[in-house]
């Protein structure tokens, strides 16, 4: 199965919500296929229980995860730090989910972030730009929605450490107020006249947001309808069990099973890889480049190439350590003089920044060399 896996992997997990939808699509061919034929009970119930199990077995790899070491304890200020390290990537560390507005990134706030250590809401307010004599008393503290009393002898911007996505919304005193952007960090900024006043931001919703809310009801509705004229009086509830859907229901149950009882516990459908071994490697070795990388094996088809040919050399890394900077990885091909007559070059081994390597996985990097026509 596992030559399967890619396949699987990458280009139908990029359908999101869509798979939904082909499954009911298949569902329906399928049953169109099978109710074409003049087929016996028998018959009906061992073509469906095959359709049914053969996407199961083709899935069987993605549904049986290698397992994963012991995380150590979680909290919120372990996983603000770990984040901010840039270890894992499609988090906001690697600013993925900042708004178009935010010229530069801004720096992680030792003051801002101090919440987390202290298991304490977050302190949004930028109380250093306050004017002297000021003062701002937060009332309500949450994810979406910030209340502050704010006392001020004359009028200031309350600068917050809120990035300005659109949805975000203030009043004063319950009246609407325009929120202005702070540059370059894209930052909220509420005007405040002098005097004391309530001041509310809260995460409310957009006109995009509100016509998909409207689409999405109206679709449910539409649905209800279809379905109800659809059944009509010819429906029943529940739905009658016959010989066909116990074929199906035999037939995963006993896909289920075997995958829990025999595949996961084995480990069948994946490699288990540790202690500096890469076991789909075709060659076993451990080299050490300076205790930073290691070598663990590698895999070739250049053992009969010859001059002109194309062949690929897979080397399997590791880091040793947490890595301080992005090494480089590159594959030589030399004559016995020494001279260099083929290579292969890669900024980023595996495609991988060796920076965000993690130490108890390794990292599979592929290279592609051609020799030279000429070559003896």
């Amino acid at each position: 199965m596992i030559p399967f896996l890619p396949f699987f992997q990458f280009p139908w997990r990029l359908l999101g919500a869509a798979v939904a939808m082909l499954a009911i699509l298949a569902g329906a061919g399928t049953d169109a296929i099978l109710r074409g034929r003049d087929w016996s009970v028998r018959k009906m119930g061992g073509a469906t229980a095959v359709v049914t199990l053969f996407p199961i077995l083709l899935a069987l790899p993605l549904t049986q995860p290698a397992p994963w070491p012991d995380f150590g304890d979680i909290f919120t200020f372990r996983m603000s730090l770990i984040e901010h390290s840039g270890r894992w990537l499609g988090t906001t560390s690697t600013a993925d989910y900042v708004p178009a507005t935010v010229d530069t990134v801004p720096e992680r706030n030792g003051y801002v972030v101090h919440g987390f250590e202290a298991n304490e809401p977050l302190d949004r307010v930028n109380r250093i730009t306050l004017p002297e004599g000021t003062t701002v008393v937060d009332t309500e503290l949450s994810p979406l929605h910030f209340q502050y009393q704010v006392s001020s002898a004359a009028g200031f911007p309350l600068r917050l450490f809120l990035f300005q996505f659109p949805g975000w919304q203030a009043t004063i005193d319950g009246d609407p107020v325009s929120i202005e952007l702070g540059r370059p960090e894209g930052f909220i900024i509420v005007p405040v006249p002098a005097g004391e006043h309530v001041v509310d931001v809260w995460f409310g919703s957009t006109p995009a947001r509100t016509l998909a809310w409207v689409m999405t009801g109206l679709s449910l509705l539409a649905t209800a309808v279809v379905g109800w004229r659809l059944g009509g009086s010819q429906s029943s509830y529940p739905p009658r069990f016959n010989r066909v859907d116990g074929w199906v229901l035999a037939s995963v149950g006993v896909a289920t099973a075997v995958a829990v009882l025999i595949l996961q516990p084995t480990n069948v459908l994946h490699y288990n890889s540790a202690n500096y071994v890469a076991e789909p490697a075709q060659t076993q070795l451990f080299a050490d480049f300076g205790e930073q990388i290691a070598l663990i094996g590698y895999d070739t088809t250049a053992v009969n190439a010859k001059p002109g040919d194309t062949f690929t050399i897979v080397t399997y890394l590791q880091a040793q350590d947490d890595l301080a900077i992005n090494y480089q990885s590159f594959v030589h091909v030399l004559a016995p003089d020494g001279f260099l007559v083929a290579q292969s070059d890669h900024l980023n081994p595996g495609e991988f920044p060796t920076k965000r390597w993690p130490i108890d996985k390794y990292v599979r990097d592929v290279h592609t060399i051609t020799l030279p026509p000429e070559l003896p």
